[in-house]
């Protein structure tokens, strides 16, 4: 009796054991089939070309002749000192002065002065020994420069703050740029045109070909060379030029190209 029950329970173990192994060749074999007719879907594309569409690219472009309403200046002040404390101390003293009267004489908002550069170094000579044979490389004192950039909105200032900063003490002017501060408001409206242009350019090209035009498949903006309308730029002045610096010219803005280019090409049938 015990030997038939025993029997009864290695059957039912085993029938269980190869139902499990049954839904494990299943589940293997259909991963494999499915992996199989994958590789077989790509496999046929192997040696072929990709399908080309029929399509036609044109081009549109629209440009605007702007007057810049933004002014960037740059300037700075550089000391050399024998000390760190003593170039530290004039430059600070000149660039606070330059400040000061940019906010008090020309009414510049704190939002429209920020300082680009700060920077200490060491200045070093190099000095031939008495028998002219060898040298050494010796510390003559410090170099402190400091930049700040202007935002200035009326053009009608622009000669007299510079004439002013250089007899404050700053001794860099390194760019004077006019830009126009919402330029994408202009190229969005640019840009419609451009579509539109290459889009009556799209339907002419398709008649003229004896085709129709389908679906867009694709659609791309080039963004052109960037050119900003730019005034008296990297000048430097000494210590002594500062104090007799000649009077700053007229400045004029003139006008500043945005242009948007544009391409669509389009499937015909």
């Amino acid at each position: 009796m015990n030997h038939s029950n025993e029997n009864k329970d290695w059957q039912s173990k085993f029938a269980s054991f190869l139902g499990i192994a049954t839904i494990f060749l299943m589940v293997i074999t259909a991963v494999t089939t499915v992996e199989f007719f994958n590789r077989l879907k790509e496999n046929q594309y192997i040696g072929k070309d990709v399908p080309a569409y029929n399509q036609i690219t044109v081009s549109g472009q629209s440009e605007r002749y702007v007057r810049p309403d933004l002014a960037l200046v740059r300037l700075g002040v550089t000391i050399e000192a024998k000390t760190v404390g003593e170039a530290m101390e004039q430059n600070t003293e000149k660039i606070n002065q330059i400040i000061d009267s940019l906010k008090n004489d020309f009414e510049l908002a704190e939002e429209d002065l920020k300082t680009t550069q700060f920077s200490l170094s060491p200045r070093y000579e190099w000095r031939e020994k008495e028998d002219y044979l060898s040298g050494e490389r010796v510390l003559v004192g410090y170099e402190v420069n400091q930049s700040l950039e202007l935002k200035i909105r009326d053009f009608e200032i622009i000669g007299a703050l510079i004439q002013q900063a250089a007899d404050l003490g700053a001794n860099q002017i390194d760019e004077l740029m006019f830009l126009i501060e919402d330029e994408d408001s202009i190229k969005n409206e640019i840009r419609a045109e451009a579509i539109v242009q290459a889009k009556e350019k799209a339907e002419k090209l398709a008649d003229e070909l004896g085709v129709k035009l389908a679906r867009m498949l694709n659609f791309r903006e080039e963004e052109p060379a960037t050119y900003w309308a730019r005034g008296a730029g990297g000048i430097m002045y000494d210590d002594e030029s500062t104090k007799a610096a000649p009077a700053a010219p007229s400045i004029q803005s003139g006008q500043n190209k945005v242009e948007v280019n544009v391409s669509i090409t389009y499937e015909i049938n």
